[in-house]
């Protein structure tokens, strides 16, 4: 239930990264965070980006693709590959 309640908030904050573009492109961009892969989820991310990250022990504002990063590689240590289902986007 934790990791539903985490994985489900994460990808409130994250679909802003890809605002605007297809279903598709937002579904790959949460089975890249499941996946752990840090290389492949920054290439939604441009150097000036900005990532709110909401609530839990990573909670706060990220500016920078260097900070970006680093929370992500927090994330993805801690959590270790996860399971995603998309219902509607």
């Amino acid at each position: 239930m934790k990791k539903l309640l985490l994985v489900s908030t994460l990808a409130l904050a994250s679909v802003t990264a890809f605002a605007g573009q297809p279903a598709a492109d937002a579904k790959l961009h949460f089975q890249t965070i499941a996946s752990g892969d840090v290389a492949a989820l920054m290439h939604g991310y441009a150097d000036s980006a900005q990532f709110n990250w909401v609530a839990g022990p990573l909670d706060g504002t990220y500016a920078g693709a260097d900070a970006i990063r680093g929370v992500w590689e927090k994330f993805t240590k801690a959590q270790g590959p996860l399971k995603v289902a998309v219902d509607k986007v």
